[in-house]
């Protein structure tokens, strides 16, 4: 997740801003299903899998 391009970062705990921030995103919706949607595009099946499994690898031991 990229804050702005794919996703929106709020304070723990922080519930107002949580509520700003899913408004926003309703409100721009179109926008944001841009961005989103070139974000997934931007990446492969192959180079996903490999994150994956390195960072499973990792939190296993």
């Amino acid at each position: 997740m990229r804050a702005g391009t794919s996703g929106v970062l709020v304070p723990d705990g922080n519930l107002a801003a949580l509520a700003t921030a899913v408004i926003d995103i309703i409100n721009s919706r179109q926008e944001w299903t841009l961005k989103c949607r070139a974000s997934v595009l931007s990446h492969t099946w192959e180079e996903t899998v490999t994150k994956w499994d390195a960072l499973l690898r990792e939190v296993s031991g």
